[in-house]
């Protein structure tokens, strides 16, 4: 019984100071939490049998829980554009970047359909003011490409969406 009380007292605590999402993603998402649970299941089945049970139980169904969350999570994280859009944008990509390779899978998870939209309609992605600005600081301070800042930021903007030109702009300034 005292096992079971500090069992309870743990959970109680974990659960408290990372959330219940924290504590399912160690227990069922790491080889050692879903060793622990069941070393926890077999040492209460050995002092009380139908407690063993009851609690093999709960695991399973909380298991199911966290797995049905993680499927949901993975087909639901970034975006989906329609087939006729990713047509359209691979055309585009041929006419006005030839040189240039896209790989879908990875511009659908940081851009939106509508923003796909907006880039096959402008013919640039759209950057937020502080982005544009980075850009063009960037660029000012580039001692080996000299080009008016205006100029090469419609360019840049032809060629990257706006995730992609920050993650460069902080490999430059980082490293």
């Amino acid at each position: 019984m005292f096992l079971l009380k500090t069992l309870a007292t743990l959970t109680i605590l974990v659960t408290t100071l990372f959330g219940v999402d924290e504590l399912l993603h160690y227990l069922f998402g790491h080889i050692l939490g879903i060793n622990f649970l069941l070393l926890a299941i077999l040492v209460i089945a050995c002092n009380d049998c139908m407690l063993g049970l009851y609690t093999f139980f709960l695991c399973t169904l909380l298991g199911f829980y966290y797995y049905s969350i993680q499927k949901t999570t993975l087909t639901h994280e970034g975006f989906v554009w329609s087939q006729s859009n990713i047509d359209i944008f691979l055309q585009k990509q041929l006419t006005t970047n030839p040189h240039q390779q896209y790989d879908i899978q990875t511009i659908q998870k940081y851009v939106s359909e509508e923003e796909l939209q907006d880039y096959l309609n402008n013919g640039k992605w759209t950057w937020s003011y502080d982005t544009q600005e980075q850009y063009k600081s960037a660029l000012s301070r580039n001692p080996y490409v000299r080009v008016d800042p205006t100029e090469g930021l419609n360019r840049a903007q032809q060629i990257y969406y706006e995730h992609a030109i920050k993650y460069i702009l902080t490999r430059q300034n980082n490293p």
